[in-house]
């Protein structure tokens, strides 16, 4: 009964990731791809190039600079069907555990984005690769996320669905550089005569 539970468990989990990732899909290309379309030649021809700089300094409208900073983050329909033909896997796996495997949430997202160890080896460029993503994330909330409630200039539906993915990816790497960054390089327990713990790079206080 408890490996049939497990079992049960493990392909909802499956089944729920796939869902949303059909969800990301329907999204990208059915939503006018959300990081495409524009009224302007410039800005559509720009995000079409995925030339984001760019469209950045032309776009004009609300939903296409946030658009341009999705895709500098790294979500665009070009990324996230690259990403459908590769998986993710849990980092451990380990043996005698009846509690599963690591939640592999962050390492899919990773994988969507391309910042995953795959695409970028070395850890010090994708480190500030995942940084610069979550800036751009961030950016594009920033644009969004205060009109959600504001009914003199609401939200679209592709503008909602943007603000969303932004808010959610920006929280999974802002855990990533948290914690998978700083205590890889940072001892958990203290050290040293007498002992003391050393100091995470980059963290406040």
């Amino acid at each position: 009964m408890k490996e049939y539970l497990l079992k049960k468990l493990k392909y909802l989990q499956l089944k729920a990731r796939w869902y949303i990732f059909l969800v990301i899909f329907v999204a990208l290309s059915a939503c006018g791809d959300l990081v495409k379309e524009s009224e302007t030649g410039a800005c559509d021809s720009a995000i079409d190039a995925r030339n984001y700089d760019t469209a950045l300094s032309v776009c004009t409208s609300r939903k296409d600079k946030a658009s341009a900073y999705m895709g500098k983050a790294g979500y665009d329909i070009v990324n996230l069907l690259k990403s459908s033909g590769t998986t993710t896997s849990a980092y451990t796996a380990p043996s005698g555990v009846t509690l599963g495997t690591d939640d592999i949430t962050g390492a899919s997202i990773l994988n969507i984005l391309q910042l995953s160890v795959a695409v970028i080896a070395d850890d010090t460029t994708r480190a500030a690769a995942i940084t610069s993503s979550k800036n751009n994330l961030d950016s594009a909330s920033a644009l969004l996320h205060p009109y959600l409630s504001d009914n003199s200039s609401p939200l679209s539906t592709d503008e909602i669905f943007l603000n969303t993915f932004a808010l959610s990816f920006a929280m999974q790497l802002n855990q990533i550089i948290i914690y998978d960054n700083a205590t890889t390089s940072t001892s958990m327990v203290p050290s040293g005569d007498p002992l003391a713990c050393g100091e995470v790079s980059g963290a406040d206080g």
